[in-house]
């Protein structure tokens, strides 16, 4: 049970700090993937717009100058391009889920965007095809610098609010590696103490059998075979307790043979001196009475009338 528990526990454990770190891989995928990139992808949609306000600085130029057509081409498939990179670069932008700001200030930027590319980029280019550099001119002081300002200044709220997210997303993922640092270590604390509480349960368990086959073994060395081994309620020591049972008997079985074969042996000793008591008494009676026997037929008178006396 114990160890069952312990077990549990640094499973807890290892799957507490298998999700820290899949957290952690998470937190880092959401900072590159929803913060990282999207960064990239505004600061490059912004680049192309003021390439293209570039590009229609030199229009104005290249037909004041006479440029030949070769360039203006060149110049006006160079927008063109920009802005199919933009709605693309847009579409990757928004693909992803948006929160509540941040699909406010999208929606305004792509809004402005249209505005830059509808009032403005799209005239240019008629303009630039017509060979108009006046109007050119009229258009980028009056619709194409004032709408790439205003894209411009939600484009820069837009990146201010990538990076206050990522800050965000890094405090909470900072806040969650804090927190299962310290749920690990509660957990380990809990496994130590539950160890050591498990440990002194588990001597206590093992001195009580032992303490009790001291007094066991105690019992048998002074062959007080009557003292009862009771089963201990540990199943590890069982095995045991049959073993110094199976012992104890043993010994109590050859302690009774020893005291019977002491017994034969004394009624042997004694029945012997009996015997030769017996036998001793018996010669001694007949020598005696032999020896009256000679007395009397060849002693004297004197000691024959001794003999009788006695």
């Amino acid at each position: 049970m114990l160890f069952s528990g312990l077990l549990g526990l640094m499973m807890l454990v290892g799957g507490l700090g298998l999700a820290g770190i899949r957290d952690s891989n998470e937190a880092l995928r959401s900072a590159i993937e929803d913060r990282t990139v999207p960064t990239g992808q505004i600061g490059d949609i912004v680049d192309r717009m003021r390439d293209n306000l570039q590009q229609t600085t030199l229009l104005v130029i290249d037909l004041r100058d006479g440029t030949e057509d070769k360039i203006i081409a060149g110049r006006i498939k160079r927008i063109e391009d920009n802005i199919a990179q933009i709605n693309t670069l847009w579409q990757h932008f928004t693909a992803r889920p948006l929160s509540g700001e941040e699909a406010e200030l999208a929606n305004r930027f792509a809004s402005q965007r249209g505005a830059f590319v509808q009032e403005g980029l799209l005239p240019v280019i008629e303009a630039a095809r017509n060979s108009d550099p006046l109007r050119i001119e009229s258009l980028f002081a009056k619709k194409v610098t004032p709408l790439f300002e205003a894209a411009h200044a939600t484009n820069r709220e837009l990146m201010q609010l990538q990076v206050t997210l990522a800050n965000a997303d890094f405090a909470e993922a900072k806040a969650d590696f804090r927190f299962h640092l310290m749920l690990m270590f509660a957990i380990v604390v809990v496994a130590v103490v539950v160890t050591a509480l498990g440990g002194r349960l588990l001597l206590a368990a093992v001195r009580r059998p032992l303490a009790r086959f001291e007094t066991h073994f105690d019992a048998i060395a002074r062959a007080d075979f009557g003292h009862e081994i009771e089963t201990p309620p540990a199943r590890e020591f069982r095995r045991l307790t049959v073993l110094l049972r199976a012992m104890k008997a043993k010994l109590a079985y050859g302690a009774q043979e020893r005291a019977e074969h002491e017994r034969k042996a004394a009624e042997e000793r004694a029945k012997a001196l009996e015997d030769m008591a017996e036998t001793v008494e018996r010669e001694a009676g007949a020598a005696v009475a032999a020896a009256v026997s000679a007395g009397r037929e060849h002693g004297s008178p004197e000691f024959v009338q001794a003999l009788d006396q006695y």
